[in-house]
């Protein structure tokens, strides 16, 4: 959970769900240096922590943290969990499930030389199923027990990072209607006419999740359902029919 005392404001932050964006946002409404700009994109790398002033509620003692979890407006944006491992796997694993660091750009430059590179594609799905089957393996208690890891929180289950069941939220939000959710959250608090979250355009496309998806067995892709069912169902997801349909 991210704190902003001045505005009495909690977001839990969840990886490849916008975050980065969010951390802008409270970064301009926390940090003075940052109180004139308009456009928060202008806020580089806000996942270095050490550049900026935010505040995580385990900064402050517990007794002071179950009553700003009564008193503070609440709030967490989640995202379909077929794209969000999809993008986990792009960003954080796809060197360990390509072979190995380093591994996957070898290929892609040896097919770049034979100008074969159309083929890596086929390749990195093949890793990516590996990476599905190490999800469906280690189960829906993966990161349960709060050993996410700089990688490993990035495909943890919602249900568990930000103990979604324990909290009394005030807004949670959805990727897929970020624009409308992001304004409507802002207003809520009063915050609309102090800033504003930046254009979100889609990052992982319905053709690019079909091609990733393809070949993955029926049963692989029911296992990797069950690992997540608790985000699937609290927030109100389904495996799209295009994704079943390219199994």
């Amino acid at each position: 959970m991210i704190v902003d005392e001045g505005n009495k404001l909690m977001y839990c932050e969840l990886p490849k769900v916008g975050s980065s964006n969010w951390k802008r946002v409270l970064i301009k409404l926390t940090d003075p240096r940052f109180q004139d700009i308009r456009n928060v994109l202008a806020i580089r790398k806000p996942r270095k922590l050490e550049h900026y002033n935010l505040t995580y509620l385990t900064d402050y003692p517990v007794e002071e943290r179950l009553q700003m979890l009564k008193s503070y407006y609440t709030f967490t944006v989640v995202r379909d969990p077929i794209e969000r491992v999809l993008s986990a796997y792009r960003d954080k694993a796809f060197d360990e499930f390509r072979g190995g660091i380093g591994t996957g750009r070898r290929t892609y430059s040896f097919l770049q030389k034979r100008n074969e590179i159309d083929k890596f594609i086929d390749y990195d799905v093949e890793s990516f199923h590996r990476f599905v089957a190490y999800l469906s393996a280690r189960g829906p208690e993966v990161g349960a027990k709060g050993d996410f890891g700089i990688r490993v929180r990035h495909w943890t289950r919602f249900f568990d990072i930000c103990r979604v069941c324990d909290v009394d939220w005030n807004f949670i939000g959805k990727v897929e209607s970020i624009v409308e959710d992001a304004a409507f959250m802002l207003a809520d608090v009063n915050l609309s006419s102090v800033v504003e979250y930046p254009y979100y355009r889609k990052a992982t496309d319905t053709d690019q999740i079909k091609k990733y998806f393809t070949g993955l067995t029926k049963e692989g892709l029911e296992r990797l359902y069950y690992t997540y069912q608790l985000d699937f169902e609290l927030f109100q997801y389904s495996i799209p029919q295009y994704v079943w349909d390219v199994v």
